[in-house]
């Protein structure tokens, strides 16, 4: 991620607002339904009472949009661009 910014100019803000409107994006598809076909609920078994049932993708509500540009560098310390907001998170295609 970080040769690609190098290699084609792609600044930190240029990351990080691209970061915050696929998430706002995100949000909005997911509150309008739009991933309900796609998704296979889960239940988590607790060790008291009934379980958790997962139904949606909980990870595009877990960010905070206003912290997105605050955020320090994950691979290149100095200079470094890519930070856990504007990159890929772990689940991605699960």
């Amino acid at each position: 991620a970080e040769k690609c910014a190098s290699d084609y100019s792609i600044s930190r803000e240029e990351q990080d607002n691209y970061a915050i409107e696929s998430y706002r994006r995100s949000q909005e598809a997911i509150e309008a339904g739009a991933f309900e076909s796609e998704i296979e609920s889960v239940q988590v078994p607790q060790r008291r009472g009934d379980p958790t049932i997962i139904s949606t993708d909980e990870e595009p509500f877990s960010v905070k949009l206003d912290k997105v540009s605050t955020l320090r560098p994950a691979f290149q310390r100095e200079n470094g661009t890519v930070t856990a907001a504007n990159a890929s998170s772990l689940n991605d295609g699960a």
